[in-house]
C-alpha cells in the first residue's frame, strides 16, 4: 500500500485519499491538511494509488473478457484484479479467508470449463479431434467477435471429425456437442465470476476483514 510521507506521528498511510494513522491498536482515519495535500510525497501517493486502481480495472476488465475468449487466462486475471484491489487497501476490507475462498472459485472455473466441454462432447460422441478443431476454431473467430467464436467452435469442431474420417451427420452432431459444452463452460464461469465480484464488493462495503 502507498505510504504517505511522516508528516503526523505516528507514521500514517494513504487509503482512499485519506490518511490512516495507526497506533496503539487502533486505526483512525484523517482528512489531509492543505499542506500535506500539497507536499510532493503525497501528491504522488495519490497519483500512484489511482495507477493502482487503474490497473485493477484492467485485470477485472481482461478477466471477464478471459471467459470467453480462449487466449486469455480470464479466472487468474480476475482473482488477482481483486487481489491487487485488497493489497491497495492494505487487507483492510478483503483478508486472507476472503481472498482464499475467491482463488477457490477462480480454480473451479477450470475444473467446470473442463467438465463442461468433456460431457458436451461424450453426450453426443465428439472425439478429441473434434475439441481440438473446436478450440482451434473458436481462437480463429475471436476475430470476429462472440458470434465468431461460437460458430468457429461448430467449425472446428465438424472439421476435426471429418479429418478423424468420419461421416457429415457423426461430424455435425459432434460439432453441436462442442458447442453447447462450450456455451454452458462459458455461462457456468460467468455465473462463478458474478459471484466473485459480489462477494468482493460485499466484504468492503458491509463486511469486516476476513
Amino acid at each position: 500500500m502507498p505510504i504517505a510521507n511522516a508528516l503526523r506521528q505516528p507514521q500514517p498511510g494513504l487509503l482512499n485519499g485519506w490518511l490512516l494513522r495507526e497506533g496503539d491498536g487502533t486505526r483512525v482515519l484523517l482528512a489531509p491538511t492543505e499542506t500535506e495535500r500539497l507536499h510532493p510525497t503525497y501528491l504522488e501517493d495519490v497519483i500512484e494509488t489511482i495507477l493502482l486502481w487503474v490497473l485493477v480495472a484492467v485485470l477485472v476488465v481482461a478477466g471477464i473478457l478471459g471467459l470467453v475468449l480462449p487466449m486469455l487466462p480470464g479466472a487468474p486475471l480476475l482473482f488477482v484484479g481483486l487481489l491487487v484491489a485488497a493489497w491497495i487497501e492494505d487487507f483492510a476490507y478483503v483478508g486472507p479467508w476472503t481472498l482464499s475462498v475467491l482463488a477457490f472459485m477462480a480454480l473451479l472455473s477450470y475444473v467446470v470449463d473442463f467438465g463442461a466441454g468433456a460431457l458436451g462432447a461424450k453426450g453426443f460422441g465428439a472425439t478429441k479431434y473434434a475439441m481440438v478443431g473446436a478450440f482451434a476454431g473458436a481462437f480463429v473467430g475471436i476475430a470476429f467477435g462472440l458470434p465468431g467464436i461460437i460458430l468457429g467452435t461448430f467449425l472446428g469442431a465438424v472439421a476435426g471429425e471429418l479429418l478423424a474420417s468420419r461421416g457429415l451427420r457423426e461430424a455435425g452432431v459432434a460439432g453441436l456437442g462442442a458447442t453447447i459444452g462450450f456455451a454452458v463452460g462459458v455461462a457456468a464461469k460467468m455465473a462463478l465470476a458474478v459471484s466473485m465480484l459480489s462477494i468482493f464488493v460485499f466484504m468492503r462495503l458491509w463486511g469486516a476483514a476476513g
